[in-house]
């Protein structure tokens, strides 16, 4: 029995991208617990980590009435579990190079 492999950031990049351009609701738990607050995806980036290729940063554009806010956050390929070999949202900040920050301040949303 062959073990599937995982796909690449590139790979990873297309897939998500194809999903965000068609699915533009983000639901987030606040700050206060509260539950599916719905956000529309306005525009969206994504940036391989340079040092990790099994990591992705996204940087999003993201509106709830008059909210506007930017949402930064990672993609990783869990090693734990069932999620184990796949991608999966990253549950902490972000840590990355001071070079992938500049580069992902830089993207045009």
């Amino acid at each position: 029995m062959s073990t599937p492999s995982v796909q690449s950031a590139q790979e990873f990049i297309a897939a998500k991208s194809d999903a965000w351009k068609t699915d533009r609701d983000v639901l987030i738990t606040g700050t206060d617990g509260e539950k599916g607050l719905k956000f529309e995806r306005e525009s969206f980036a994504f940036l391989p980590a340079s040092d990790n290729p099994q990591k992705v940063f996204s940087l999003e554009r993201i509106r709830r009435g008059k909210e506007e806010h930017v949402r930064v956050g990672y993609w990783i390929v869990s090693r734990h579990g069932a999620m184990s070999g796949r991608w999966c949202w990253g549950r902490f900040a972000p840590m990355m190079s001071e070079e992938d920050f500049g580069r992902l301040a830089g993207m045009a949303l």
